[in-house]
């Protein structure tokens, strides 16, 4: 068996006005770029965010014939207990009783996804105060997402709404825990929409993947989305990979299996802020809405498919339960930096724009007292080990995990 080797860095610098202190471990592997994670201690868990587990999670439309069912017989089919089901409703709209209570007698969480009753004039804050009344006199934890088509709607108005919102509920209905919810083709607004920190628990990225897409663009799509929050909140993923399209009448079975295995071991590999993963099983064939109505994600209707998901869903950092009488309030996380280490030899490089944005230098110091140091290379500017004792580091050795890390 050969030894792991990791790099440790320890740093005491000032970050503004408070003092952090940084470990960083980088993995010391035989490829060339080297992830780069940070440390967070003292982290404040979000609500039903658990501890280096993953919530798993599924997106269906409520078949009210079905209603006390419709759980139990998905459950049954992928032999998998899932802590997360969403569906969606109009506000104003009265939510399914029925459903939420047969969701919480199986441990379950409900998800609601809200959707405007009228797109011109969506922001009917009294529809939020009705529904506040009702999901707060049932006192069980609940899931929501305002709006999730939010490029839909004037980005000032679509704030001040979801902020409303938030206060409503935190003061009428505090079991509810909020999301901020943005469609995959909107993550370039997402800092134009996102109401702040202390209005969002949890943020969500919707992808619906169709048959012939690269997955790869949608994995990038995913990692520009997640350097941009996941320093802050916990993500949720929903998604949904299509295995049939009426567009041209094709089954792509044999290729949408391994792309949801694919895609479900690269979120869980890379991406270890996303703490729900929920599939999108929907037919918008059968039931279509406003941006599909050509391809079939379900994967309750192809039994090949379901397979493929079943293998994906099966390590065991998935959640099959929740004890809703067990919080954790704190905890340590590890949050990857989006710029990479170069190892060349038995070498070590540390990029510039890790120096700019994670440790806060100035162009101005860079240039003014590191210049010496800077090498390009691979057609990027990188620097020395050595620099890293500007910044107070002293580097050892550890057989640990991969990292930065910031401790306040």
């Amino acid at each position: 068996m050969i030894m792991k080797k990791y790099l440790f860095i320890f740093s005491i610098f000032l970050l503004g006005c408070s003092t952090h202190a940084i470990e960083t471990f980088v993995y010391d592997t035989e490829h060339e770029y080297l992830n780069i994670f940070t440390r967070i201690d003292n982290y404040k868990l979000a609500p039903l965010e658990i501890n280096g587990r993953v919530h798993s999670g599924v997106h269906f439309l409520i078949d009210n014939n079905l209603i006390n069912s419709q759980i139990e017989n998905f459950e049954q089919n992928v032999g998998i207990s899932h802590t997360i089901y969403t569906s969606e409703f109009t506000l104003g709209d009265t939510i399914n009783e029925i459903w939420l209570f047969e969701l919480i007698s199986k441990s379950r969480i409900p998800n609601i996804i809200l959707n405007p009753r009228n797109t011109l004039s969506p922001f009917d804050r009294n529809a939020i105060n009705i529904l506040a009344n009702h999901l707060g006199s049932l006192r069980i934890p609940i899931f929501i997402d305002i709006f999730p088509q939010a490029r839909n709607f004037n980005s000032i108005e679509y704030v001040s709404f979801f902020r409303y919102a938030r206060e409503v509920f935190r003061e009428i209905a505090p079991n509810v825990i909020f999301i901020f919810s943005i469609n995959e083709n909107d993550i370039l607004d997402f800092w134009s929409f996102y109401p702040g920190h202390e209005y969002v628990d949890w943020v969500k990225i919707n992808h619906y993947i169709n048959a012939d897409d690269n997955l790869q663009r949608w994995i990038y799509r995913l990692e520009a989305f997640y350097h941009s929050i996941n320093m802050y909140k916990p993500i949720m993923v929903s998604f949904g990979i299509s295995h049939f399209s009426s567009k041209n009448h094709t089954y792509y079975t044999l290729t949408t299996g391994p792309k949801i295995v694919e895609f479900i071991d690269t979120i869980l590999n890379d991406f270890k802020r996303v703490r729900a993963i929920i599939y999108k099983d929907i037919n918008f064939i059968e039931n279509p809405n406003e941006n599909n109505s050509t391809d079939n994600f379900s994967i309750s209707e192809n039994s090949i498919v379901m397979d493929y998901y079943i293998q994906a869903m099966s390590s065991d950092i998935f959640l099959t339960d929740i004890n809703f009488e067990i919080e954790e309030t704190e905890s340590t996380q590890f949050i990857r930096s989006p710029f990479k280490a170069l190892k060349i030899e038995n070498e070590i490089f540390i990029p510039h724009n890790f120096l700019l944005q994670d440790l806060n230098a100035s162009e101005r110091y860079l240039n003014q007292y590191l210049l010496p140091h800077r090498q390009e290379l691979r057609g990027n500017i990188y620097y020395t080990t050595y620099v890293l004792k500007n910044f107070g580091i002293e580097i050892k050795f550890y057989n640990l995990i991969n990292g930065i890390v910031i401790s306040n």
